[in-house]
């Protein structure tokens, strides 16, 4: 029988084998070959079957259930031999976390919830960044452990534990416009499809006698395959107990604010390249019916009138279920919105002091920081969307953030490099038409 170690490196093997299959395809700028979609339907599976990765994911699975048993039964046999007077109080699990004074930080944290999060995560980073023995043994007497690793510790790899995790994931999301607007769909392998309705029913008159003209459902599909996205830095080597809670705050902040705004420049700006991942993002996907040009010689965000926000919302079709919103960026929303709603009046002391509301013309306003800025002569360029996010584009994650180390890259400079990454793509693939218009409009300023 394999053990847990055995079985995770076959994993990591089947994952990297995946991974390079695809990176070679996009390299080389080509479709995958049928030998190659093979050996990917034989690693990760089909909507008809599941591939290695499964079987062994449900192996891992049913191995840790055996090492938790065991470790139960030795507990329970050690209580009865006397060797600990309670054995439920010595339970890990139910051990309280308590933050030592020396690691509490002052004043409001941002990244964690509540000083127990961010202790937690604090030791993790000491344990798997510093290889800090007494952080280890302060994980495995709590019970904590960095849950679906892919890979053995001797091999530099470990998945961030649950608190960490979760606040990564929600300062990604509370940072990164575009993750909190498109519809996000996890993927089950690193390269899926996904239905899209193309084309609906169509009703016709039918004359006496007369049989009805058919119609089908028309169905094509969005593909999405997983892009690495990783952050690499460095961190002293020298930890003090007073450090973690701040190391835990600035890693974790710095790790979900570089993956959210890669992701929204991908989203919003990609064109394609491999600056973006190959990702081809609004800016560039949008056809010629989802464009509303400014009026003429309205060529920066000074210039911009109530005509060409109006014409914007007016080009946008009424779909059932939509949500419309503006994105924008701060300066342009300012320059723009917020100067005609100051022009027409009515302001009172109170108004002003409070400020706007974040809304325009009777829709919510996103703030976008990869958005263009500039508020001078910007020709030709699209300063602003209208429409709902959800409906025009997908964002497909992967897998979540993986974080490994490497004690070598900064031996000169006695630091540790620290390299996180995560897997996901984004599709936008209601684009419109040459004609007609998609649920999502850019407002192109006059060329």
């Amino acid at each position: 029988m394999r053990n847990l170690v055995q079985i995770r490196d076959e994993i990591q093997s089947l994952c990297d084998t995946g991974e390079a299959i695809l990176a070679i395809a996009e390299k080389e700028n080509r479709d995958l070959s049928v030998e190659e979609q093979s050996q990917l339907d034989d690693i990760y599976g089909t909507d008809k079957a599941d591939g290695k990765l499964a079987a062994l994911k449900a192996e891992e699975a049913r191995m840790e259930r055996i090492n938790a048993e065991r470790r139960e039964i030795a507990a329970r046999r050690a209580a009865e031999k006397g060797l600990f007077k309670d054995s439920a109080e010595s339970a890990p699990q139910d051990r309280k976390i308590v933050v030592p004074a020396v690691a509490k930080r002052h004043g409001k944290l941002k990244a964690f919830d509540t000083a127990e999060n961010a202790y937690v995560s604090g030791q993790f980073l000491a344990a798997t960044i510093f290889g800090s023995a007494s952080s280890q043994r302060w994980l495995d007497d709590h019970g904590i452990k960095a849950a679906h690793s892919t890979g053995d510790n001797s091999k530099g790899g470990y998945a961030v534990p649950e608190p960490m995790e979760q606040s990564i994931i929600r300062l990604v999301e509370e940072r990164g416009t575009f993750r909190q607007n498109a519809f996000v769909y996890p993927m089950s392998s690193g390269s899926i499809v996904i239905p899209r309705r193309s084309g609906g029913f169509v009703s016709y008159f039918v004359g006496e006698n007369a049989a009805i003209t058919a119609s089908d459902l028309t169905l094509n599909q969005v593909k999405l395959e997983a892009k690495k996205l990783g952050v690499l830095t460095q961190i002293s080597s020298e930890l003090s107990e007073d450090a973690i809670v701040a190391l835990a705050e600035l890693v974790t902040q710095e790790i979900a604010y570089a993956f959210a705004d890669k992701e929204d420049q991908c989203g919003f700006n990609g064109d394609g390249t491999s600056a973006y991942g190959g990702i081809v993002g609004l800016n560039s996907a949008l056809a010629a019916g989802s464009i509303q040009d400014a009026i003429a010689g309205n060529d920066s965000a000074l210039e911009l009138d109530l005509a060409d926000f109006e014409s914007t919302i007016s080009k946008l079709p009424r779909f059932p279920g939509l949500q419309a919103k503006w994105y924008v960026h701060s300066a342009v929303y300012w320059a723009s919105m917020a100067r005609l709603m100051d022009a027409a009046g009515g302001n009172t002391m109170a108004n002003l002091a409070g400020g706007p509301s974040l809304q325009f013309l009777g829709y919510p306003v996103e703030l976008v920081n990869v958005m263009p800025s500039t508020t001078g002569t910007l020709a030709s360029t699209i300063v602003a969307y209208f429409g709902d996010l959800s409906m025009a584009a997908t964002l497909g994650t992967r897998r979540n953030v993986t974080i490994r180390t490497d004690d070598s890259k900064y031996f000169a400079e006695d630091a540790m490099a620290i390299r996180a990454t995560e897997r996901f793509d984004i599709n936008v693939h209601e684009r419109g038409s040459a004609s007609e218009a998609g649920p999502i409009i850019g407002l192109k300023t006059a060329s």
